[in-house]
């Protein structure tokens, strides 16, 4: 009897295999600049597949690269990164545009990070580089909108496809960070909700 209880686990999608976290992927920041919301509250960009389990808005130049930095937080398996989805980042326009970049452990898509406000160089369906390939730049000149677009910034999102991912707590409103510096976690299970820091 105890092995047919396995066996239904094994078969059946979504039981036992549920259980166990995906792998957790590090996630550095895209740009230098200062981070200028709260990450527990910030809104997500509604136009996104994914809408996150946290976000900011990182105040940076316009025209400034904006690059994928991800990682393995420990060793054992692959990460790759794809443009998953690229669209208008205000709700109504006029906001250019978001791409989310979906994060792939061992060929599995645990997670995204959509970078907002952005003038996209790539297309969805493209592999990127995980550390350092530059997605897009930084937009300018767009119409004012104090819901979306405030003036030159990087909107930061990140999504698990299971659990929750988590932002990195050090950070508060006008701390300044480097590109690559850690922002959070996708994949794993470290919170067990939305809008929650990496303990």
């Amino acid at each position: 009897m105890a092995l047919v209880v396995v066996l239904v686990g094994l078969l059946i999608p979504g039981t036992a295999a549920a259980a166990v976290p995906d792998p957790e992927v590090w996630a550095g920041s895209p740009v230098a600049g200062s981070w200028n919301t709260d990450a527990a509250t910030h809104h997500w960009l509604a136009n996104a597949a994914d809408q996150g389990d946290w976000a900011t808005d990182i105040a940076v130049g316009a025209g400034t690269p904006v690059a994928v930095y991800v990682a393995p937080q420990n060793g054992g398996y692959d990460v790759a990164t794809r443009v998953d989805q690229i669209g208008a980042a205000c709700r109504a326009g006029d906001g250019a545009s978001f791409v989310t970049v979906g994060i792939y452990t061992n060929g599995v898509r645990v997670g995204s990070i959509t970078y907002g406000h952005v003038r996209p160089g790539v297309q969805a369906g493209q592999w990127v580089g995980r550390w350092g390939a530059v997605i897009g730049t930084v937009a300018d000149g767009l119409p004012y909108d104090a819901n979306c677009w405030t003036g030159p910034h990087v909107h930061l999102q990140m999504f698990n496809v299971h659990n929750y991912s988590c932002f990195n707590r050090g950070y508060g409103t006008n701390y300044h960070v480097d590109a690559t510096n850690f922002v959070g976690f996708s994949g794993g299970r470290r919170v067990g909700g939305a809008g929650q820091a990496c303990p």
